[in-house]
């Protein structure tokens, strides 16, 4: 099995931001496709926080809010973790 894999840019450190979402990859047990995965969303929490949960899942990305808010394309985007750049941190 592969490492965890932390997606995050190096560049949403440059804001200065310090409240995002974290997006957790995990193993999807509700399909019956080997390896398939699916997507949680957690909103508010810190780069370091994301970070911790982040050290039970397949992979994860921290995206700062703008503005102070969550990002609308978040949930939207298809993100997708098989074709990610690995970025460790």
């Amino acid at each position: 099995m592969a490492g965890i894999q932390n997606l995050t840019e190096q560049t949403v450190f440059e804001s200065g931001v310090t409240l995002g979402t974290g997006v957790f990859a995990i193993p999807d047990p509700l399909s019956g496709e080997f390896g398939a995965k699916t997507k949680i969303y957690v909103d508010s929490i810190s780069y370091e926080e994301c970070v911790r949960r982040g050290l039970t899942t397949v992979a994860f990305k921290w995206i700062p809010h703008k503005n102070g808010f969550r990002d609308p394309e978040t949930k939207e985007s298809k993100w997708a973790v098989a074709r990610s750049r690995c970025v460790d941190r």
